[in-house]
């Protein structure tokens, strides 16, 4: 499913963890994670305690996958 979220340019990782677990209703955050791919191709996880504009490269709109972490 595609789920858009409306963000600010300082909005951390982790909001949009919770934002999306609290969506699921997923209590077990820490099994879980963002991925996306940078414009090399090259796959990274989110870092819930910096900004998501700090680590994007691209430009909005973002686009980003859920994951299972483990």
């Amino acid at each position: 499913s595609e789920i858009s979220c409306h963000i600010q340019r300082e909005t951390k990782g982790q909001f949009l963890i919770d934002h999306i677990c609290n969506y699921y209703s997923l209590l077990e955050k820490d099994y879980f994670g963002i991925r996306y791919v940078d414009p090399e191709k090259q796959r990274h996880w989110l870092e819930p305690n910096k900004s998501i504009s700090k680590q994007m490269k691209s430009h909005p709109p973002y686009t980003m996958c859920f994951r299972v972490k483990f």
